[in-house]
């Protein structure tokens, strides 16, 4: 049967993978993008450019672009009770970058940073176990305990690495 001009056996691009995958492909994207924002970030406070300024007009451009899809694709608005969710939400992702690239311009390694940020999504998990009942499975137990050895590894702590003195 053909409706519209196309085969109803078609399917879209998303279709075919799973919401498991697309959502791993996005999670790397966006490491990627914010990785990619903290080395410019850098080299753009290296230069002397105007980068907190450049920062906030990307920013609101940005968030320009999406309040015009949204309206384009008559997005509704979130329900009454989620709206100050979603208002935190938005607050908080904002002070989280803006500290994140603080740390860098400050002389933060970009791939120390990252990783360092990682964290939180560990935090999240465990807060969701104790508060929220969710299962914690003994896979989750095991990436949990590489992503904190990470953060330590990365921290060099002087009690591993020997003292500031160089002799570790």
């Amino acid at each position: 049967q053909i409706s519209s001009g196309r085969p109803a056996y078609t399917k879209s691009a998303m279709a075919l993978i799973s919401l498991g995958t697309a959502g791993m492909l996005l999670m790397i994207v966006q490491g990627l993008t914010f990785t990619g924002n903290l080395v410019l970030g850098k080299m753009l406070k290296n230069m002397q450019w105007p980068f907190w300024r450049m920062s906030a007009i990307a920013g609101f451009l940005t968030a320009l672009c999406m309040l015009v899809l949204c309206y384009l694709r008559h997005t509704p608005f979130p329900a009454a009770r989620m709206r100050k969710w979603v208002l935190m939400r938005g607050i908080f992702g904002l002070l989280n970058f803006l500290l994140l690239l603080l740390a860098v311009l400050v002389g933060g390694s970009p791939g120390d940073v990252a990783s360092l940020a990682s964290v939180n999504t560990i935090l999240a998990a465990l807060l969701g176990f104790v508060f929220l009942g969710e299962q914690l499975l003994f896979l989750h137990g095991i990436a949990l305990c590489a992503c904190v050895c990470g953060a330590v590894l990365i921290s060099k702590p002087s009690f591993l690495f020997g003292g500031a003195d160089g002799a570790g």
